[in-house]
């Protein structure tokens, strides 16, 4: 009944646009802890796909409709970098996500072909609300002016909320 969201987070753009909140401080000789707060852009896409099968028959009918919109966050950060004395730098740090309301709509259509099993019409929405998630980089001094390169990845678990109505075409009245 509920169909699957697939978004592309543009940890690019958290990485490229963090704000240090405070410098970096020595936890030890060569490790520093930071914290960073980075707005965050992302494509977000949703899919629907209904259906509804007679658990008496072979009979079902489907019905999917999808939608996209860009979404922003904010992204809280904190970490440990530390310099190797091979000149590259690794890290790790624990995130958390705050989404925009800004909710995803669509409408799935419905399958009239007047069978007990079709699918009725309806809106539908969803939004990510907030997230935590971890990532781990390494990076390298390109020597310019303290200029560093960074590749870095993780992971991300996102609380969303998605709601569905539908309304039965022969009697008008929403279920």
């Amino acid at each position: 009944m509920i169909g699957s969201s697939a978004g592309i987070r543009a940890l690019s753009v958290a990485a490229g646009l963090g704000a240090g909140l405070f410098a970096p401080q020595a936890a030890h000789a060569q490790a520093a802890l930071f914290l960073r707060l980075a707005p965050e852009a992302a494509q977000l896409s949703m899919e629907h796909r209904k259906v509804v099968a007679d658990g008496a028959g072979p009979g079902a009918s489907a019905s999917a409709t999808s939608s996209s919109a860009l979404a922003f966050a904010a992204t809280a950060s904190a970490g440990l970098s530390a310099r190797l004395p091979s000149g590259l730098f690794v890290g790790a740090e624990v995130q958390g996500v705050l989404a925009d309301r800004r909710k995803i709509e669509g409408t799935i259509m419905g399958t009239p072909d007047g069978n007990v099993y079709d699918v009725w019409p309806g809106a539908w929405d969803f939004h990510d609300r907030y997230g935590v998630g971890g990532s781990a980089f390494v990076g390298l001094d390109l020597g310019a002016g303290g200029a560093r390169g960074y590749v870095f990845g993780g992971m991300r678990r996102m609380c969303s909320e998605f709601a569905t109505r539908g309304v039965n075409p022969a009697t008008g009245i929403r279920g």
